[in-house]
């Protein structure tokens, strides 16, 4: 079966009697986070390693590989042929496929709740974390005027989410609107009607769905309230405001964390980072049509 394989060899020469430290980077995809993910941990090393080289190695080789749909058994098979010392998994399908070979590991692109690495496995990554809402802080500055945001939220998927943001934010109001069923996403945002400055979209399957996400939008241009997201998708379908993770730095993270292993750590001594950077995007065109004046330009 027909897979696509790219390979990129970095050789970053110290001396000439050992052998190289072979890393495989496995893709999910070819979408562009999971491009501009292999990029950066690409150049964090190639920055690197000439300048802090492990002096007890020769070279590094760095090969790509992108899992076709459909096609995880041709990419074990590549696995296990070239035998890598590391794989650098990004995405869960990646992640879950490089599992199956049992080499160790550093993973990136995954959500805390859905990394389930087998006990004792030889494995570390960077892993996404909603946190607190830490993107308050950006909201605050670009819309100082917001004291109220409104949440429509189930209490068992995102309950510790919004715990977290009103411990974190002190200065804000939130007004809860929590759900067990996406059939009352509709009657919880008509409850938020004149009530709030901001609405928060926040990473619940059952408050956001294909059913809801238009929802959101409605009452937006209704009710003349931008929406915060997690979600460039959502940014783009009508959203206001996105905070979203800083693909590059979770390579760069993946990066540091790599150097160590070529150093002579096992990775699962490594305690697993969280991706801690942020960017916060902004729709304006959306903006535009709710008249919003930011306090600071907006990329």
């Amino acid at each position: 079966m027909r897979f696509f394989f790219i390979t990129l060899i970095l050789s970053l020469t110290w001396t000439n009697n050992a052998e190289a430290f072979e890393i495989m980077v496995l893709s999910s995809g070819n979408e562009l986070q999971y491009t501009l993910a292999g990029k950066a941990f690409e150049n964090y090393m190639t920055d690197y390693l000439p300048i802090r080289g492990v002096k007890s190695i020769q070279s590094v080789d760095i090969k790509f590989h992108i899992i076709e749909k459909g096609c995880e058994r041709d990419s074990v098979a590549e696995i296990e042929r070239i035998n890598p010392d590391l794989l650098v998994t990004i995405g869960l399908k990646a992640l879950r496929t490089a599992v199956e070979t049992g080499k160790p590991l550093i993973f990136l692109l995954v959500s805390s709740d859905k990394i389930n690495l087998p006990e004792k496995y030889n494995g570390t990554g960077v892993y996404l974390d909603q946190g607190s809402g830490q993107e308050f802080g950006d909201v605050i500055r670009l819309l100082p005027l917001i004291k109220r945001v409104g949440v429509v939220y189930d209490p068992d998927k995102t309950g510790g989410l919004v715990a977290g943001a009103e411990k974190a934010w002190p200065r804000l109001t939130f007004i809860r609107a929590p759900v067990t069923s996406s059939k009352e996403v509709v009657t919880r945002l008509k409850d938020l009607r004149g009530n709030i400055d901001l609405l928060w979209m926040v990473p619940d399957l059952t408050a956001v769905t294909p059913q809801t996400e238009q929802s959101y939008y409605r009452f937006s241009l209704e009710q003349n309230v931008p929406v915060l997201t997690f979600s460039e998708r959502y940014l783009e379908r009508g959203a206001t405001i996105a905070g979203v993770f800083d693909i590059p730095a979770m390579g760069e993270k993946a990066g540091e964390l790599a150097i160590q292993v070529v150093g002579g750590l096992a990775p699962g001594s490594i305690v697993p980072v969280p991706a801690d950077k942020r960017i916060i995007k902004v729709n304006k065109k959306t903006a535009d049509k709710l008249k919003i004046q930011f306090a600071e330009p907006v990329q």
